[in-house]
């Protein structure tokens, strides 16, 4: 089986997932324009940094996980 390698790829995906996390569903199915991207985070990230959540689990071993969730897996590898 041959091998492909895209130069720039990898940059490429981490764009689209980073899009992804700030967009979410919000676009509709099709992607924002270069513009309204930026217009976009320019009125709602600002927001959510206000209005961020914080999430403290303690395990049954009585470790402490913090940040907890589907992006961030804490010490213990469950998320």
């Amino acid at each position: 089986m041959e091998r492909l390698h895209f130069q720039g790829a990898a940059g490429a995906i981490d764009d689209y997932v980073e899009y992804r996390r700030i967009v979410g569903e919000d676009d509709g199915g099709k992607l924002f324009t270069p513009e309204e991207y930026e217009e976009y985070k320019k009125k709602v990230l600002p927001i959510r940094m206000q209005n961020r959540l914080f999430v403290s689990w303690r395990s049954p071993t009585g470790m402490d996980c913090k940040l907890v969730g589907p992006e961030t897996p804490c010490f213990c590898t469950h998320r």
